[in-house]
């Protein structure tokens, strides 16, 4: 394994004037691939899943716009997915793996940029914390389904904290209809705060909680009120709080 402290001393290195602007805040790339490897005969099978019959093993690796690696892990069976070898990577604090700094990059998201998002689905992102911030809630009038799945850290679906709305009969989320919660063992809030009036769920259908880990109440209490109607949803929940 090899793995500078950070990123924080790396530039981005673009020269293309118009690449650099596309690429304004990143810091490299990520990839996996696939090297030969000598395998004792007892021990093939899991590295023999591609090409023909030939043994490989799943190598990972991050660099930067210098063409300097940055981070490599060795040794996974040629079968396992290349976000398996991430997530597995992200989790073990011995691999000290070099996460880009913080920044207040969502600033820089204009605040109609997915007002034509209908379909949210997340999975397997280790790190992610929060889903859907403040600041984007407004945008989202047309999102109709959202899954989320098998993201370990994540605590929070829709951050309300801070949310200002200018126009009081704005009502946000109004044609989300499926909500799917599958392998979050960190989940501590769909809401993390008391929407009050602002978020109207009205044509919610359909709800799937499943291994939802810290999860106490589904919705604020707000939320049963005879203007946010939940009657009619059908909830699958499964696993233990």
């Amino acid at each position: 394994m090899i793995t500078p402290p950070s990123f924080n001393d790396s530039s981005n290195g673009i020269s293309n004037r118009r690449l650099r602007q596309i690429f304004k805040d990143a810091i490299g790339a990520i990839d996996g691939t696939l090297i030969h490897a000598c395998i004792p005969t007892n021990q093939q099978v899991p590295y023999r899943g591609r090409g023909r019959g030939e043994c490989f093993q799943n190598v990972m690796a991050v660099c930067d716009f210098d063409m300097i690696f940055r981070f490599v892990v060795v040794g996974w069976e040629g079968t396992a997915h290349d976000s398996r070898v991430l997530t597995e990577t992200i989790r073990n604090p011995q691999h000290n793996f070099p996460m880009p700094p913080s920044g207040d990059w969502h600033d820089q998201i204009p605040p109609k940029s997915f007002c034509n998002l209908h379909s949210l689905h997340v999975e397997n992102c280790a790190s992610l914390l929060k889903v859907l911030p403040s600041y984007l809630l407004c945008s989202l009038q047309n999102l109709e389904v959202v899954i989320l799945k098998d993201c370990d850290l994540l605590e929070e679906v829709f951050d309300l904290e801070g949310l200002y709305i200018n126009n009081e009969h704005v009502r946000l989320l109004s044609k989300l209809t499926k909500l799917s919660l599958i392998g979050l063992p960190k989940l501590r809030h769909i809401c993390n705060k008391d929407p009050r009036d602002n978020l109207c769920l009205q044509n919610l259908k359909w709800l799937n909680v499943d291994n939802y880990g810290s999860l106490r109440n589904l919705f604020p209490p707000s939320m049963a009120s005879d203007s946010m109607p939940l009657g009619g949803v059908e909830v699958m929940a499964t696993g233990s709080c």
